[in-house]
Parts: C-alpha cells; structure tokens; sequence
C-alpha cells in the first residue's frame, strides 16, 4: 500500500486546484480526502469520495476522471473486489478513446484475480498506446512470467530499469520501489530458466530494496522448491504470508498455504 501512497502523493504534488474550476476543484478536494481515507484504511468512506468525484469530472476533465478511476481500481483491489474493479473499467473502456492508464489499472485487477491471459491482453493494449511506461512494462515482465514466459519478462523487466535509472530522481523512494519489483519479477524469471544463482541475486537486491514486499518471498520460496531447497521454501511461504506492504492477492496466499502445509507435514 505504501507505493501506492506515494504514486497518489505523487500525483497531487503535481496537480493544484489554484486554476481549476470551482468544480473540478470540489472533485480535486474528494480525492484528496479518499487518498487520506485510503491510507487510514476507511476503504469504504473512500470509494464513495472517489465515486462521486469521478462522477463529477468524467465528461469535462478527463484528467481528473482518469486519476478517479485509478483510484477506485486500487480501493476495490484492496477490498479484493476484482471483478467489480474489471467490470467498471470495462464500461469505461467501451465508452471513452483508448487510454493506456484505463488498460493498465484493467490489467492489474486481472493480475491480482489470477486472470492472467486477460492482464497480459490489457498490458499489450496499454504498451501499443505508450511503449516506454515503466510500471507497465514492471507489470506485463511480472505477468509474463506467471504465463512461462521468462525470456519476453526479462526484455520488459530490464528496459524498466533501466527507464528508471535515467530519471535523475531514479532514487527517491518512489522509484526505488519500483526497481524492487522489477527486481523480483527478475528474480522468478531467472529461477524459470534455471539460473539459480542470478535468481538468488535478484531476489536480494529486491528484498534490499522493499523488505516488506510479500510477492518477493512468494516467489523465491517457488524458486528454493525448483532447486530443491525445501526448508528455504517453507520459511520464504510462511513470510510472504505474514507481510503486507504489499500482499498476496488470494488466489497466492491460498497457494501459499498449502506449500507451507506440505512442507511442514
């Protein structure tokens, strides 16, 4: 949740309602106020913040709404409400111009259900519109290995970084984050192709990165099980269930479980 504060503080820092409408500017003012909700866990107080500032500015400030619309995706995906999340981006999508954002925020709710082949179609969408987004290419590297894909992740995952490293705040928290999920998508990619060592490698400067990233331990415990490496596995399972900044979706935390179950029978 933390990388998604900063993404939204980001955007404010960016965005002032000095020279906007005084209605745009009410809307400006809600979503602060969900942002706020959603960092203090009051999940519902913010969706509701988010549904009427998007109503509000979807057909005269497409900016806004576009911001409204990411907003509410990461609200309903932590309340794990993903196919609420893809079907209102659906609608959106069916009645507005492309928008890679729109794909990308469609791609992830499918990711976190487990929807791979969809998240993969809606990353390959959001890329054809704009090719050099870093959390896109992250997202679709990370994807791309769940489906067997670890040459074409490895492309994806390393034009990420190296994007980011050209940006001359490449190492304020924000990005920093970025590069360890890259990293760890690195990390599962390595350990599909059998190089162990750069797998292992991956994982750590991931971990040094963002220690408190569950997804990390989720897949370097399957990458211990590949190379036979049973104890690691299961203390690596049994971590990536016990953090959350950010979580397992609930399809990896039941498989989680029941790798922990095997192992410690």
């Amino acid at each position: 949740m933390s990388f998604i504060g900063k993404w939204f503080r980001k955007w404010f820092s960016a965005n002032s309602p000095q020279s906007m409408s005084h209605a745009d500017a009410e809307a400006y003012r809600q979503l602060h106020q969900a942002h706020a909700c959603l960092m203090s866990g009051d999940l519902e107080e913010a969706a509701r913040l988010g549904m009427e500032a998007f109503q509000q500015t979807r057909k005269n400030n497409p900016s806004l709404s576009e911001y409204a619309l990411g907003l509410l995706v990461f609200i309903w995906m932590e309340q794990e409400l993903y196919e609420k999340a893809t079907d209102f981006v659906s609608r959106y999508i069916a009645e507005n111009p492309p928008n890679p954002s729109a794909f990308r925020d469609r791609g992830m709710a499918y990711w976190y259900a487990g929807r791979l082949t969809e998240a993969l179609a809606d990353y390959e969408s959001a890329a054809r519109l704009v090719s050099n987004d870093p959390f896109i290419l992250v997202a679709r590297g990370q994807v791309l290995v769940e489906l067997n894909q670890p040459q074409r992740a490895i492309q994806d995952l390393h034009a990420a970084i190296d994007i980011i490293s050209k940006y001359p705040n490449a190492r304020t928290p924000f990005w920093v984050e970025a590069q360890a999920y890259a990293r760890n998508g690195l990390g599962f990619a390595y350990s599909a192709l059998s190089k162990n060592t750069e797998a292992m490698h991956q994982f750590e400067m991931s971990i040094d990165l963002r220690p408190e990233n569950a997804w990390v331990y989720f897949n370097r415990a399957q990458a211990c099980e590949k190379a036979g490496e049973p104890a690691r596995a299961l203390r690596d399972y049994q971590k990536s269930l016990e953090l959350t900044k950010p979580k397992l979706p609930a399809y990896k935390r039941d498989f989680a479980k029941a790798r922990v179950a095997i192992h410690s029978g």
